[in-house]
């Protein structure tokens, strides 16, 4: 965990962005910093969680300058696969390929603060981290402008991943070696 940063609890505005999972969309929220980090403006992270819940993030970056982004998938806990395909329109909109159901880039619901498309990160909490790897696995081609990944004690390549696990003598189906 960076110095300084705390759990907190993430209140606001939620926001829809266009997904497979409803046709109501996906609902995200945006902890928004006092000031961006840098000039080019505030970098981005995308909290993926075992939960993923949209009302609590392990560590509030906003502090240090950056926009922390949390989302809702409502089967998180069924299965950690259920939510990757979610995570990825959330990263795709985070990146700025997406727009909003608004029709608003992310830079749109930030205010005063810009949001830097070009530094956007994604933390792996826990069994989050499964679904992080899986997502940047399966679908990175939504999001390439996805700059950075960090994992905070994520069981990476447990039982929890949603089956396909492979073994000692064989890959996983995802694991590209080349």
């Amino acid at each position: 965990v960076v110095q300084g940063t705390v759990p907190c609890e993430v209140q606001g505005p939620i926001i829809r962005i266009p997904s497979q999972s409803g046709p109501d969309g996906l609902p995200l929220r945006l902890l928004l910093p006092a000031a961006a980090r840098y000039p080019e403006g505030a970098p981005i992270v995308v909290h993926s969680t075992a939960t993923a819940s949209m009302d609590r993030v392990h560590a509030c970056l906003r502090a240090q300058g950056f926009v922390d982004v949390v989302y809702h998938c409502p089967s998180a806990r069924e299965r950690l696969t259920n939510c990757s395909e979610q995570l990825a329109d959330v990263l795709a909109f985070a990146t700025g390929r997406i727009r909003s159901l608004e029709n608003k880039s992310i830079d749109g619901h930030t205010g005063d603060v810009k949001a830097d498309t070009a530094n956007v990160g994604l933390v792996g909490w826990s069994a989050g981290g499964n679904r992080a790897v899986l997502t940047m696995a399966r679908y990175g081609d939504r999001f390439p402008g996805l700059r950075w990944y960090a994992s905070w004690e994520s069981p990476v390549l447990s039982i929890g991943d949603g089956g396909g696990s492979g073994t000692i003598y064989q890959p996983r189906p995802f694991y590209d070696a080349s």
